[in-house]
């Protein structure tokens, strides 16, 4: 009821056309929300919520569809996001806004460990840190044909980068899909896993071919 309004941004980023997984990217959403007794301003103490308007306040949402018209037998929630404060504005208005990150908002403070791996799936090198810092919210899915490309060598690009940026830059080179989805579990998938077993047939004409023009310039 206190709900105004909110928007949820959840896409790959950087995606092209040789490169359809993109990098790892953060999710975000922002939320608005009704501040009219004052219970989200932080310093009212007679708010439940006194001295939690800060970062990495985690918010769930959950989206209502009535069955019933369809034979159901009322209301089924579906889970529209799990993310973290990273942000407010609007204390001691009618309304604040919160802008929202996925856990990738803990990853991009978390320096990246020192770590050598040789002849790893990139899947593995990722759950394999995941598992050295502690986080346990991470799901590897691997088709039965595809386990994941296999890296010869890998170890930090930098001394200061971050895990989240080993992470992105990992996922770009090797195009497997890494992502936290809607309960906040970090998604790891080889392509394959992502998009199935199809194969892509690639056929350049150097000529023209009946109505088909060349594809060929030099």
């Amino acid at each position: 009821d206190l709900l105004i309004e909110y928007k949820v941004q959840m896409e790959a980023s950087d995606r092209s056309f040789i490169a359809p997984m993109g990098k790892a990217s953060s999710n975000t959403a922002t939320v608005k929300l009704s501040n009219i007794d004052g219970r989200f301003n932080n310093h009212n103490d007679d708010s439940a919520y006194a001295r939690m308007i800060d970062k990495k306040v985690k918010f769930t949402m959950d989206v209502g569809v009535d069955t019933r018209p369809q034979g159901g037998t009322g209301y089924e929630y579906i889970r529209e996001f799990t993310m973290w404060s990273d942000g407010w504005s609007g204390e001691g208005q009618t309304s604040v806004t919160v802008e929202l990150k996925d856990s990738s908002l803990f990853l991009q403070e978390t320096k990246m460990p020192v770590v050598f791996y040789e002849k790893t799936t990139a899947g593995a090198i990722v759950w394999q840190v995941m598992d050295y810092l502690g986080y346990t919210n991470y799901a590897y899915t691997r088709s039965a044909a595809d386990h994941g490309l296999v890296v010869p060598f890998f170890w930090p690009e930098s001394d200061t980068s971050t895990v989240w940026e080993e992470f992105a830059s990992l996922a770009e080179s090797t195009q497997t899909a890494i992502y936290f989805d809607e309960r906040d579990i970090l998604q790891i998938r080889p392509r394959r896993a992502m998009y199935g077993e199809k194969g892509v047939d690639w056929n350049f004409d150097a000529v023209s071919n009946g109505q088909k023009l060349p594809d060929i310039e030099s």
